[in-house]
C-alpha cells in the first residue's frame, strides 16, 4: 500500500487529526504527514482491466451461476439433474446460454476449475511410538502456493503493506506526536523482522490458528483445521471471508485416546510429536525460503524479494501449550511466553521471557544427558516437553514471540466466566434468595441496546457457553451488582477487581491504541492484580475461594506487550478465527457420507473458495461493463442520479430521521409522550423556534393545533474516539418496539459542555419559513456535592434527573447514543453505562478527568 502526503521538511503547523508515518530505513521512503481522511488511501488504483471470461472454465456465465447456487445450497445429484432437465425444456424453443447437461457435466467442470487455485494435498507422517511405526495422514494446502495466488491478484496486490511503519498522531495539547499501534506493520515486531532481513527484502508475514472442533452433535467426530491469514493485508480484508481473507490451509490428524496409555508421559509426548510432524508438512513450502527468501513477480509488475515469517500464532491455552511444547498448567512454569512459576501467576510480577534460542539450548542439553530421569528433571526446570519444536527450523518465527493474547478464552470464557462472575454468583447466593432475585431483576430490567444481548430470563441460574454472551454479561455486571455488597465486605473487594477487569478488557478490545491508552491499560491491570491479591487475603471472606494462580489470569501480563509488538488484539483474537470453524459442522452433517470426512469437507471448502474467487472476478467484470456503458451519459444525468440516490429526505448532516408516523399529529397529542407529563411543551417549543428567528421575521406563535410530523427512529453518525472513523448509533423513540417501550438516551452537545438526555419524542415542525427537526427530551445533570466514594471506587458515573427536566433540542446537536440505567436504591439517579462500547468508555474517561 502506498501513500501520498507532505514529505517536505518545511515548518508546518500540525493539528490533532494529522498522522505522521515513519517508514523502516530499508524501505528508502521519506517520512510523510497526512490529514486523517487521506491516511491509508492507496495511491495506485486497482487494475482497470477485467477478465473477459471470468466464469471460465465454465462455458457460460449462466453455467457458473447455476453451479454456484447448486454448491451453496448443497443440492443432491438427483436435484441437480432434475433442475437441469427443467431448464433445458424451458429453453428448447430458442437458443439458450445454459449448456450444463447433467450433474456429471457440472462436477467435471468443477474438477477442471479447481486447478485454478492451490489444492489440498495428502501427506503421510510416520512417527514411532515404543518402536512401532505409526502412520497418520495430514492434509495441507501449500502455504506459498496460496500466498502466490494473492500476490498474483491484480486487485489485491495494491492492498499489501511491505514496509514496517512507526505511525503517530499529533496531540495539540502536548504539542507532540503520540505513537499509534493498530495493524501488525505499525508495531515493533514487524519493524524488528524487517531489520533482520537483507536491505532489498520484505517480510511476508502470516498468522496461523489451530484448534480442534466438534463436527458431530455429540462430539464423537472431530476435525482439526488450521487457518492462515496474511498479515501484510489490512484487517478488513485479512479478517474477512473473501479474497485475501482467512483460509483453511491444513487438517491435522487426531490420535484416538487409548485408555491403557492415557496420561502416560511417553504417550502425552507422542501426541505432541504427531502435532509438530504434521505442522512440519504444513510448513514444507516455507522452510527453506524462510532463510533465503524467494523472488516473486507480483501482479503490479514488481519483483519482490520476500521472506515468509510466522508473525502471529492465535490459539487457546491448550493449543499454545502444544505450539510451545510446554507441560501446561500442571508444569512448574505454565506460561508459554515466559518463565513464571506456577505459584506466581496472579501477582503481576515479570519474569524472564522464553525464546527459541534459549529453549532449544535447554532441549539440546537434555538430549545430551545419559538417563531419561536426568533429561526429564532438566526439562521440568523450564516446563518443557521432550519433543523437538518445528518452529525452531523457521527463521524469524520464534513461537514464544508469535503466541498472542487470547481475549476470548483468557477473558470472556476464562477469567470472567469461571472466576469473577462465578465468584460473584457464589457470594450473591451466600446472601440468600432475595439477593439472587434482586440481581436477576436488575439484569432483566437492564435497558435494551443494539448489539448487546438482553437477558430476558435473568442470568443467575442459567448456564451459558458462548464467549460473546459472557462479554455482554461483563458489560452490565457492575450495574447489576453494585448495590448487592456493602462496603468493607469481600463482595465489595470483588466488585473493585471486577471493575478493573472490565476496564482492562475494554482496553484490550481497542482497534487502535496509542501510547496513552497502553499506559492507562497497564496501570489498570496493576490495580486489578492488587485487588485480587487483597481479595484472596481478606479475612472476612469466610467461603473458600478459587485458586487464582492460573495461566489465563497471568496471560494478561503479556497483553499490552503483545499490542506493542503485534498491534491491536483483533489481529490475533481466536474469536475471529473460530468463526471459520462454524460452517464445518453443517458440511459434515449435511454434505458428507460420514467416512473419510476430512477430504470431503476440504474438497467442498476448496470449491466454495473457488466460487468466491470467480464471483469476485465476475463482479468486477460487471462493474467495468457498467462503467463503460455509463460513459455515454452526460454530466447532468450522472449528477442528478447521484443526488437522488444519496440525499435522504429527512437527513440533517450526521443525523437521519426515520420510521415516520403515517399522518401528521397536532401538538396537543404530544403533551404526554413516553408517559411523562410535559405541561409546558408549547412554551418550550415556542421559545426554541424563536431563538433562530431574526427581528425582521418577528415572533412566531406556536399553538396546540399546530401539526407536526412524528418519527420513531434516529440514526446518528459520529466519529469514533477509538479509531477516528465514522460509527453509527441506531436509536429508538417508540412506545412499542418489538413489544417493549424503547426511549433511548443520547449525549447532547451544548455551549456549557455535553449533557445526557432521554428521547421522548422526535418530530419536525414548520414554523413560518423555517423547518425544524427537534427532539423533546428529559435531561440529566450531576448531583450536587462531591462524588460518592462508592461511585468513585467502582467507576460509576452518576447523573440525576434535573428539577426542570424537559428540554427541546435540535437533533443535529446529538453527539451519539448512550445507555443510562436507574440506580434502584436512589430513584431519579442514573448511571451512565460507559462499558457498552469502547468509544463510550473513552468519552466517559475523558469526561471524568
Amino acid at each position: 500500500m502506498d501513500h501520498t502526503g507532505d514529505s517536505s521538511h518545511q515548518t508546518h503547523t500540525y493539528v490533532d487529526d494529522d498522522i505522521r508515518v515513519e517508514y523502516h530505513p530499508n524501505s528508502g521512503r521519506q517520512t510523510e504527514v497526512f490529514k486523517l481522511d487521506e491516511y491509508r488511501q492507496p495511491t495506485t488504483a486497482a487494475s482497470t482491466t477485467a477478465d473477459p471470461e471470468p466464469w471460465a472454465p465454465f462455458r457460460t456465465r449462466e453455467d457458473f451461476e447455476f453451479a454456484e447456487i447448486a454448491l451453496e445450497t448443497g443440492m443432491t445429484r438427483g436435484q441437480v439433474d432434475a433442475l437441469i432437465k427443467l431448464f433445458h425444456r424451458c429453453i428448447n424453443k430458442g437458443q439458450g446460454s445454459f449448456t450444463i447437461s447433467n450433474h456429471k457435466d457440472m462436477a467435471d467442470t468443477f474438477k477442471i476449475a479447481a486447478n485454478r487455485l492451490t489444492k489440498f494435498e495428502k501427506r503421510t507422517i510416520t512417527p514411532k511410538y515404543k518402536d512401532d511405526e505409526c502412520q497418520f495422514d495430514v492434509l495441507v494446502r501449500p502455504i506459498m502456493g496460496w500466498a502466490e495466488e494473492m500476490l498474483q491478484d491484480e486487485d489485491l496486490i495494491h492492498h499489501f503493506v511491505w514496509d514496517a511503519q512507526h505511525v503517530s498522531k499529533f496531540d495539540s495539547s502536548s504539542e507532540s506526536w503520540v505513537r499509534v499501534f493498530d495493524e501488525p506493520w505499525t508495531a515493533d515486531r514487524f519493524w524488528e523482522i524487517q531489520t533482520n532481513l537483507p536491505k532489498d527484502a520484505k517480510p511476508l508475514t502470516f498468522c496461523f490458528f489451530a484448534d480442534k472442533t466438534k463436527l458431530s452433535s455429540f462430539g464423537t467426530q472431530k476435525g482439526y483445521p488450521v487457518i492462515a491469514r496474511c498479515t501484510n493485508l489490512p484487517v478488513n480484508l485479512r479478517n474477512g471471508t473473501g479474497i485475501g481473507g482467512g483460509r483453511i490451509v491444513g487438517w491435522l490428524p487426531i490420535m484416538e485416546e487409548k485408555a491403557q496409555e492415557s496420561g502416560k508421559r511417553d504417550y502425552v509426548n507422542f501426541k505432541r510429536v504427531i502435532w509438530h510432524d504434521s505442522f512440519y508438512e504444513l510448513m514444507d513450502s516455507i522452510h527453506a525460503v524462510s532463510k533465503t527468501g524467494l523472488y516473486i513477480s507480483c501482479a503490479d509488475g514488481i519483483v519482490r524479494h520476500l521472506y515468509p515469517v510466522i508473525l502471529i500464532l492465535s490459539a487457546d491455552y491448550e493449543e499454545q501449550c502444544f505450539m510451545a511444547l510446554i507441560r501446561g498448567s500442571s508444569g512448574n512454569y505454565p506460561c508459554p511466553v515466559c518463565l513464571a512459576p506456577k505459584t506466581q501467576l496472579c501477582d503481576g510480577s515479570t519474569h524472564p521471557l522464553r525464546t527459541s534460542e534459549s529453549m532449544e539450548k535447554v532441549y539440546d542439553e537434555a538430549v545430551a544427558m545419559n538417563t531419561i530421569k536426568d533429561r526429564e528433571e532438566h526439562l521440568k526446570e523450564y516446563g518443557l516437553r521432550n519433543v523437538e519444536n518445528i518452529f525452531w527450523s523457521l527463521e524469524n518465527s520464534d513461537p514464544h514471540r508469535a503466541l498472542s493474547f487470547d481475549r476470548l478464552h483468557a477473558n470472556h470464557l476464562g477469567l470472567f466466566k469461571d472466576h469473577l462472575w462465578g465468584e460473584a454468583k457464589r457470594l450473591v447466593e451466600a446472601n440468600g434468595r432475595q439477593a439472587l432475585g434482586q440481581v436477576d431483576n436488575q439484569i432483566m430490567g437492564f435497558p435494551r441496546w443494539r448489539g448487546l444481548r438482553h437477558f430476558a430470563d435473568g442470568a443467575m441460574a442459567i448456564t451459558f457457553s458462548d464467549g460473546s454472551t459472557f462479554e455482554d454479561l461483563s458489560k452490565i455486571s457492575m450495574f447489576v451488582l453494585h448495590n448487592i455488597f456493602e462496603e468493607g465486605t469481600s463482595g465489595y473487594l470483588l466488585l473493585k477487581a471486577l471493575r478493573c477487569y472490565i476496564e482492562v478488557d475494554i482496553y484490550a478490545s481497542l482497534e487502535v491504541h496509542t501510547e496513552a491508552t497502553i499506559a492507562s491499560g497497564r496501570e489498570k491491570l496493576t490495580q486489578f492484580y492488587g485487588f485480587i491479591e487483597e481479595y484472596m487475603g481478606d479475612e472476612n471472606n469466610a467461603l473458600d475461594t478459587k485458586n487464582w494462580d492460573f495461566p489465563k489470569i497471568h496471560s494478561l501480563q503479556h497483553l499490552f506487550d503483545d499490542i506493542v509488538a503485534k498491534g491491536a488484539t483483533r489481529n490475533y483474537n481466536t474469536k475471529t478465527n473460530e468463526s471459520l470453524n462454524q460452517p464445518l459442522k453443517g458440511i459434515y452433517l449435511n454434505r458428507t457420507n460420514f467416512r473419510d470426512v476430512a477430504e470431503q469437507i476440504l474438497n467442498l471448502i476448496h470449491l466454495e473458495y473457488l466460487v468466491c474467487f470467480i464471483r469476485t472476478k465476475l463482479n468486477k467484470f460487471d462493474q467495468m461493463k457498467k462503467e463503460q456503458e455509463a460513459e455515454g451519459l452526460d454530466v447532468r444525468d450522472q449528477t442528478g442520479a447521484l443526488s437522488t440516490s444519496t440525499t435522504a429526505p429527512e437527513g440533517i448532516s450526521h443525523i437521519y430521521l426515520g420510521a415516520p408516523k403515517k399522518d401528521e399529529t397536532p401538538l396537543s397529542e404530544l403533551t404526554n409522550p413516553a408517559g411523562f407529563s410535559v405541561p409546558n411543551l408549547l412554551n418550550l417549543l415556542e421559545t426554541f423556534v424563536n431563538q433562530s428567528r431574526t427581528q425582521e421575521e418577528g415572533y412566531y406563535r406556536v399553538r396546540k393545533e399546530h401539526m407536526v410530523k412524528e418519527f420513531h427512529y434516529l440514526r446518528v453518525a459520529y466519529k469514533s474516539m477509538v479509531n477516528w472513523q465514522d460509527n453509527t448509533d441506531y436509536l429508538r423513540c417508540n412506545e412499542s418496539f418489538f413489544g417493549h417501550p424503547r426511549f433511548d438516551h443520547v449525549i447532547v452537545a451544548a455551549e456549557g459542555g455535553p449533557f445526557f438526555a432521554q428521547l421522548l419524542c422526535l418530530f419536525k415542525i414548520q414554523a413560518g419559513t423555517h423547518s425544524h427537526s427537534l427532539a423533546l427530551t428529559r435531561t440529566y445533570g450531576l448531583p450536587p456535592g462531591s462524588t460518592r466514594r462508592k461511585d468513585r471506587e467502582l467507576g460509576l458515573y452518576r447523573v440525576r434527573v434535573k428539577s426542570r427536566p424537559y428540554k427541546i433540542i435540535a437533533i443535529e446537536s446529538i453527539v451519539r447514543g448512550a445507555v443510562l440505567v436507574e440506580d434502584g436504591d436512589n430513584p431519579g439517579d442514573y448511571f451512565v453505562v460507559d462499558t457498552i462500547d469502547s468509544d463510550m468508555f473513552l468519552r466517559m474517561t475523558a469526561l471524568s478527568l
